[in-house]
This record gives structure tokens, C-alpha cells and sequence, in this order.
């Protein structure tokens, strides 16, 4: 991702400063000895691993969050370990387009961007200039700052990647079998990766082969973050008593 670019290669190039990468082997050697004035380099998933995780965190240090929207209940327990958080908006597509210190709900363009109506074109660079389209609808302030509203392409985050449900729903649909589906992410509860409620006419009894093949199948069809953790056959779609698709439980 380009963020992860940004700031674990060039950031500490141009500072002249020490990066330790973050792994499963170092994790609880990295955050008991993460000293003031550290800063953390992540996305909403390792934030939310880490507060659940450790019953202490260390304070006056800088958490940079970017991919996706940080949940405000994370957000919120950095805080309480004295972290402070910044949340970077921008994309693989444009880099890095705007920040906020949490908890603030308002975005500060970065200083090499102008807004131009609805959309953004860079200040004077080598590049040529051109209008940035966005994958978000922005309400703005005032020409610098601005407050996220709806995403365009519908994407979700998974791991800090982009992806797409209904890109997946029309592939998994095409599996023999399925009649429907319905691709969501999972909520905070469930975990945070993508489930899939399928809708058969096949006969119950042969949901439980129907259920192995789809797993075998996004297996070998999808990347690791478009697959689905948890599939679910039913003979009905997810609907609420008014009749129109709602979120489902494991």
C-alpha cells in the first residue's frame, strides 16, 4: 500500500531514523519497549489487535492509522493509553491526501493538494496537472478542510486492502448451487474478515457438500482478502420483517 511506502521507507530515509518492521516474532518485544516519541505505522485491523490484546500500551507515542476509517471505540482506548492518533485519508491511486488528530471529525488537506470544486488537483510539481477523481464524497468546510460522507465504489477494508462484495457476490454466484448471495464484512463481535450468507434450491441435504465446495472454491478463486471466513446456506435471503436485506449473525 502506498502509505506503507510512504511512511515505513521514505518517512525514515528523509529523517534519518531507525524503522523496525512489525511481526508476529517481535510483537510484544516492539510494544514493551516502544519508548516516548516512537511512532507506529498501521491500519484499523493492528490497532484493533493491539488494544485487545494488551492490558497496557505505551503512552506518548504517535499512532498513524491509514487504509480505512479508524472505529471510534479503537480510537478511543489508544486514547486512554495516552496515544495520540492520527488518521491519514488517501489511497494506493492518489497517496496521501489529507489527516486529522483524533478524536476531530474534520480533514486537513496536505499542503501539495487544492480543492477544485468537487475534486482535488495537485500544487505546482514535476507532474503534470491533472484532476484527481476520489473514491469518497467529501463535504467540505471551507477550500482546506473536510469531512468524509459515502464511499463511491462501495469498498470495504480487509487487512488494509480494498476490496469489493459485490464484485465477490456476482463471482461466488457462479459456483453450482448457489442461486443469491450476500457478501458483508464482519462486525467488531465477529471478527475482520468477510462472511457470505449463500441461497440454494438444492435439497438440505445437499447444503453440507454445497458449503464445502464454495470454501474450496474461494480458495482457489479469491485472494486471501476477498475470501469469505464464514459462508452460511439457506433455502431464504437475510431479510428483516419488512422485507429488505439486513446484517446477519454467526
Amino acid at each position: 500500500h502506498i502509505n506503507g511506502f510512504i511512511f515505513t521507507l521514505i518517512l525514515p530515509d528523509q529523517l534519518g531514523c531507525p524503522m523496525e518492521r512489525l511481526t508476529k516474532e517481535n510483537l510484544i518485544s516492539f510494544v514493551k519497549e516502544a519508548e516516548k516519541g516512537d511512532v507506529f505505522i498501521g491500519f484499523p485491523d493492528l490497532y484493533q489487535f493491539l488494544v485487545n490484546s494488551f492490558t497496557k500500551l505505551p503512552s506518548d507515542i504517535t499512532a498513524i492509522s491509514s487504509t480505512a476509517k479508524l472505529p471510534f471505540s479503537t480510537g478511543q482506548r489508544l486514547l486512554a493509553h495516552e496515544i495520540d492518533v492520527m488518521e491519514i485519508y488517501g489511497s494506493s491511486e492518489t497517496g496521501g491526501i489529507g489527516y486529522r488528530m483524533f478524536p476531530e471529525n474534520t480533514y486537513t488537506l496536505l499542503p501539495f493538494w487544492e480543492r477544485s470544486t468537487n475534486q482535488l488537483k495537485r500544487r505546482a510539481t514535476h507532474l503534470p496537472e491533472e484532476l484527481v477523481h476520489l473514491p469518497d464524497n467529501l463535504s467540505w468546510q471551507n477550500n482546506s478542510q473536510f469531512q468524509l460522507s459515502t464511499r463511491k465504489d462501495h469498498a470495504v477494508q480487509v487487512g488494509g486492502n480494498n476490496v469489493f462484495p459485490s464484485q465477490i457476490e456476482q463471482k461466488i454466484s457462479s459456483i453450482p448451487g448457489v442461486k443469491n448471495c450476500w457478501v458483508r464484512k464482519m462486525n467488531l463481535q465477529q471478527g475482520s474478515r468477510l462472511k457470505c450468507w449463500i441461497q440454494t434450491d438444492i435439497s438440505s441435504k445437499e447444503w453440507k457438500k454445497l458449503k464445502t465446495t464454495s470454501y474450496a472454491w474461494v480458495e482457489s478463486h479469491l485472494s486471501p482478502p476477498e475470501r469469505p471466513k464464514h459462508i452460511q446456506i439457506a433455502s431464504h435471503a437475510p431479510l428483516n420483517e419488512m422485507g429488505k436485506i439486513q446484517d446477519w449473525p454467526l
